[in-house]
């Protein structure tokens, strides 16, 4: 089960970066929402073989820069609601994934 949430963040993200690209022409944010999508993506393929570790260490990474991209977004504007979500959704990705690799490291 806890591989829905990597696949609502592929998602989410996915939808996201191609809305940018739409709306704003934003190829930077077309690359990495797709880029993001593909890890999140990745990550609960590994989750549902089994690749438990390995499945939620590549969704923590993946939170870390999402957080990180949201923490870039922010300084350039504060007042925006994107970035505030960014961060906001990789800090709670972040905790959860990497806690869930954390249980898991020992069954590698």
């Amino acid at each position: 089960m806890s591989h829905h949430m990597s696949n609502s963040y592929a998602l989410l993200l996915g939808a996201g970066g191609v809305y940018a690209y739409a709306k704003k022409s934003s190829f930077p944010s077309l690359i990495a929402g797709l880029g993001l999508a593909l890890a999140f993506g990745s990550s609960s393929y590994l989750i549902m073989q089994q690749k438990h570790f390995q499945g939620h260490t590549l969704a923590g990474i993946s939170s870390v820069v999402l957080l990180g991209a949201g923490l870039h977004r922010y300084t350039k504007a504060p007042k925006s609601m994107i970035p505030i979500s960014l961060i906001v959704l990789g800090l709670f990705s972040s905790y959860y994934q990497l806690n869930k690799a954390w249980e898991w490291k020992d069954s590698v």
